[in-house]
C-alpha cells in the first residue's frame, strides 16, 4: 500500500512539475540551444470601407435588413455597379431587392426594438447569435420575421443583452 502512495505522490509531482509554463511564451529546447517564442495576436478591426447602396422595393435600408427577408419571398435581386453619393457617404455597389407582392415589409431599427423591450440600461444586441455593431439607428431587421426575443446578464460583466432570433430554416427546428 506505501509503495502505491508513494508512486501516485510522485507520479502528481512529475505532473505538476513538467506541466508548469509561462503565460504567453512557448519555450522549445533544441540541442542545448534555447529558444523561446513570443506568441502574437493578430487583431482585426471590422470596418467597412465599401458598404453597399442597399434598395427594397425601390428605399433605401442598411444592408442588415436583407438578413432578416425569407429568401422565399424575394422576387428579384441585383447587384449594380454605381457610382453615388448620399449625405456624404460613396456608395461603389447597389443592390436592389424587390419584394413579392403578398409580403408586406416591416422594417424597424434597432433603437426602436430597444426602447420597446428594454430600460434605460446598457444592452449588448444580437441578432441570431451575431453582435450588432453597427449604430442601433442604422440596422434594420424586419419585425414580421422575428421569431423570439431572448434577454439575460451577463453577470461578470454586469451587462445585459439581447438576443433576437428571426424565422430562418436553422431557427425554426
Amino acid at each position: 500500500m506505501k509503495k502505491y502512495l508513494l508512486l501516485l505522490f510522485i507520479c502528481c509531482n512529475v505532473i505538476i512539475s513538467f506541466g508548469q509554463r509561462q503565460m504567453g511564451k512557448m519555450s522549445y529546447r533544441i540541442d542545448s540551444l534555447d529558444i523561446t517564442a513570443k506568441r502574437t495576436v493578430k487583431i482585426i478591426n471590422e470596418t467597412e470601407d465599401n458598404t453597399p447602396l442597399v434598395l427594397i422595393n425601390e428605399k433605401r435600408y442598411s444592408k442588415s435588413l436583407i438578413r432578416s427577408i425569407p429568401v422565399t419571398q424575394i422576387k428579384s435581386f441585383r447587384v449594380e455597379k454605381c457610382d453615388t453619393v448620399i449625405n456624404n457617404v460613396h456608395y461603389s455597389i447597389r443592390i436592389c431587392i424587390t419584394t413579392n407582392d403578398e409580403y408586406i415589409l416591416n422594417p424597424v431599427t434597432m433603437e426602436t426594438i430597444k426602447e420597446k423591450y428594454t430600460d434605460n440600461r446598457p444592452f449588448i444586441f444580437l441578432v441570431n447569435n451575431e453582435i450588432v455593431i453597427e449604430d442601433l439607428n442604422d440596422y434594420y431587421i424586419d419585425e414580421n420575421s422575428i421569431l423570439q426575443i431572448t434577454k439575460g446578464k451577463i453577470k461578470s460583466l454586469g451587462i445585459y443583452y439581447i438576443n433576437i432570433l428571426t424565422k430562418t430554416e436553422e431557427n425554426e427546428k
